[in-house]
């Protein structure tokens, strides 16, 4: 078999892939192992070696498959007798960085003390210390941190951030805010990753003191992957721009390391075997200075394979050096697999390596000079390959691109190696280090401006709905198909191929549009707060609320970071109704993001006199997105789908509540689908409910949304005997207010209620098909 690691990675990544979905397939999994090892025994006891490459297969699935659960086991299982429990840790300071709040240390634990008792648990924790705690703790320091102890949340919301996966990607198993947090000895005299954090902050602070703020941040990006000093709107404008990948610190950085230092070796004389492995020792070293990423680790392995493969005079392949590096850090942590780092890496590196040069022969056109069509070229071939990962994860698509990597990219060789000169000269001298900085402040000019003016050019980048698993596998297929197999076979694609083509994309979406849709509600998980999602059968989405913090910070990251996403996960791309219940920041603040990125046919707010002047900004907003407004009282219909319909309960705008006017003016919604039916309360309290009760108003529900979060002053009994539901929803997130208030719960337990809610279910799907309804939670 021609390049075995290639397809042993190959099956060794299916098995962590077969892993995380399937978990219960070991018994079928050892089957195949036996069959095919029986299979191999046979043939060569018949001296063939037909099923020489099946075995192998099956040995590299399988050694994927276990490995991924034994990571999991020990990760999951190491700290979890601890969990919501107040403990000690003693151990030594991994790794520091700023958090919103305060310092955040990942702690290598060497003892855990519990209930006067102590274990030997070796592992890493992310202790959360408070700001203003006391001096941030260097690297290395042996430190006691007491705290609560909790693990690590997985995904709450479709579509959103799994942080309990991405802490297993970097060996993570618990979290702590820690009370208290003290140093109890110094860091070791020396050890390799001291060593070259010395050296990275040496070359940081060398940076800041040469070049502004801009320009500093940059080329720390550049160089060594810092980046807490790049801005936020900084790397909005460079996503924008398609220029993030610069900031990347990937193979180009290694050659420029490893190229002249060969160059030195080879005119001091010394032996390329001895200066190989001196090359190896200090990329070896960048890793540790950059941060072990992804694309780093995955450069330095395939350059250190090849200066090996020269020791060792054996020639070197390109895909066998991807898929050794591959295999290393993904035997390390399998977790890595699931890493954005990783998968950008490798898909762009990939991408070069397959595409570069069709896309360089398309490209040979007499008005393209050469330098220009080689950009080009690297360009759309590393944006091909990583179009739909980066479309997965960040749902932005940069229509820019080509033009400002045409702009940028000649220059950002320069803006290396100036940097490199400059990092290496400030290990020496810091007067003579500010030259080359000097020279740099103007090409780092330059591709600051342009990102800035190609960000800034109209739909430069557009929002994009999360594309389905099979539409990813068919874009890979033509990708591999017209770039790589056509011309290997031969295959000229004409007009007919594409015709072809066309009419089978159009008859598979004919087929899937003739699937009948069900009405879906999800209850997201915003925390503290509240915002629903309503999608029709005939494709129709209505979001009500939008949640927020109750105190307005941090409003806009809940409309950003968790109901866009979760939009975009289900392919709306506009929304036909957008409803704000009542105007407190926990259902209102997330709205503001939705409106301002997202098209919005109309919006409906409550018809009270008594609240209208709170709604002021939010009305603004809608007029300067030219988004017209509707009043919702009692007794108006929103008729959202042929047998889909918003039913308005309350408010009565003859009738305004001046107790808890906000809460009480509530917009209460019964949403209607055959025999599906569920009543969306908003935040009424007491004089409320009574009043929907008193008026006789139909409440009669499958599905109750409990009212405020289950405070206590709602969802009485006189509500429940009118409403008599079968399951409650409570959505609520960490609060000072005792919400839900326990003699709620008791009350839903005795009405018969299954209760879901959200700071233990994450977000709630209901999918009915009008006759019958199931229920879903992300936790």
């Amino acid at each position: 078999m021609k390049r075995p690691l290639v397809y042993c990675t190959i099956c060794y990544i299916t098995g962590i892939l077969a892993a995380r979905q399937y978990y219960n397939i070991v018994l079928p999994v050892g089957f195949i192992l036996c069959g095919l090892f029986s299979c191999r025994i046979l043939a060569v006891g018949c001296g063939g070696r037909r099923f020489h490459a099946l075995p192998m297969a099956a040995l590299f699935f399988a050694a994927g498959y276990f490995l991924f659960h034994v990571h999991n086991h020990v990760l999951e299982n190491k700290y979890a007798c601890f969990e919501g429990n107040e403990i000690t840790v003693t151990g030594s300071v991994s790794d520091v960085r700023e958090g919103e709040y305060g310092p955040v240390y990942t702690v290598k634990t060497s003892k855990v003390y519990f209930n006067e008792h102590n274990y030997n648990i070796k592992g890493l924790i992310q202790v959360y210390a408070k700001a203003g705690s006391g001096n941030v703790l260097r690297c290395g320091s042996r430190v006691s941190a007491r705290g609560m102890l909790n693990l690590p949340r997985g995904k709450r919301n479709p579509g959103g951030f799994d942080h309990r996966l991405y802490l297993k990607g970097r060996k993570i198993s618990a979290l702590m805010n820690a009370g208290a947090i003290e140093e109890t000895g110094p860091p070791p005299r020396f050890s390799v990753k001291l060593a070259a954090l010395n050296v990275r902050s040496r070359i940081v602070n060398v940076i800041n003191k040469c070049l502004p703020r801009e320009e500093a941040g940059l080329l720390s990006g550049m160089l060594i992957g810092y980046r807490e000093d790049l801005t936020e709107d900084m790397e909005d404008a460079f996503r924008d721009a398609g220029l993030t990948h610069i900031m990347a610190v990937s193979g180009a950085n290694v050659l420029f390391i490893a190229l002249p230092f060969a160059f030195i070796f080879k005119k001091a004389g010394i032996p390329r075997r001895i200066s190989n492995l001196i090359i190896s020792g200090i990329l070896f070293f960048f890793v540790f200075i950059t941060g072990f990423s992804a694309s780093v680790v995955r450069a330095v392995i395939m350059a250190v394979t090849a200066l090996f493969a020269q020791i060792l005079y054996r020639e070197t392949d390109v895909l066998t050096s991807i898929a050794f590096s591959a295999f290393v850090l993904l035997v390390y942590n399998p977790f890595l697999l699931y890493d954005i780092g990783f998968q950008l890496s490798y898909a762009a590196t990939l991408s070069l390596v397959f595409l570069y040069n069709p896309f360089r022969e398309k490209l040979k056109l007499r008005f393209i000079p050469k330098v220009m069509a080689d950009i080009l070229a690297a360009t759309m071939a590393a944006q091909a390959g990583v179009l739909p990962i980066s479309t997965w994860h960040f749902n932005r698509i940069s229509l820019v691109s080509p033009v400002s990597n045409l702009l940028a990219l000649p220059v950002v060789q320069v803006v290396t190696i100036l940097g490199t000169v400059t990092a290496a000269l400030s290990q020496v001298s810091i007067p003579v280090a500010r030259l080359p900085a000097f020279i740099n402040y103007f090409p780092l000019k330059f591709i600051i401006s342009v990102t800035s003016f190609c960000a800034r050019i109209p739909h430069a980048a557009i929002n994009v709905p999360t594309p389905e698993l099979h539409v990813v596998f068919l874009y890979y297929f033509l990708l591999v198909f017209v770039f790589i197999i056509a011309p290997k076979i031969k295959l000229r694609l004409k007009i007919k191929h594409l015709i072809a083509f066309a009419v089978c994309i159009a008859l598979i979406a004919f087929v899937k549009s003739m699937i009948p849709r069900k009405l879906e509600v999800v209850f997201i998980d915003v925390g503290q707060g509240d915002a629903i999602l309503v999608s029709t059968p005939a494709g129709k989405s209505v979001l009500i609320d939008g949640g927020g913090s109750f105190s307005g910070e941090g409003s806009a990251d809940t409309g950003n970071k968790i109901v866009l996403p979760l939009l975009m996960d289900y392919g709306i791309r506009k929304l036909d109704a957008v409803v704000a219940t009542h105007p407190h920041s926990d259902h209102l603040q997330g709205l503001f993001a939705v409106v301002e990125k997202m098209p919005v046919k109309s919006i409906i707010l409550p018809d009270n006199p008594l609240v209208l002047d709170d709604f002021r900004d939010f009305l603004s907003l809608a007029e300067s997105r030219d988004v017209p407004v509707s009043f919702c009282s009692r007794g108006s219909f929103i008729s959202l789908d042929r047998g889909v319909r918003l039913v308005a309960l309350h408010p009565d705008k003859n009738r305004p509540l001046a107790e808890s006017p906000a809460n009480n003016a509530s917009l209460v919604l019964k949403l209607e689908y055959g025999n599906t039916k569920i009543l969306l309360t908003g935040d009424i309290e007491k004089a409320a409910e009574e009043m929907l009760v008193e008026v006789k108003n139909d409440l009669s529900s499958l599905f109750l949304k409990v009212p405020h979060h289950g405070s206590s002053t709602s969802t009485g009994p006189a509500l429940l005997e009118a409403v008599n539901p079968a399951v409650a929803v409570i959505s609520v997130g960490s609060n000072n207010f005792g919400h839900p208030s326990q003699a709620v719960i008791e009350r839903l337990e005795k009405a018969g209620c299954k209760i879901y809610r959200t700071d233990r279910c994450g977000a709630v799907r209901l999918v009915s098909d009008g006759r019958t309804v199931k229920v879903y939670t992300m936790a």
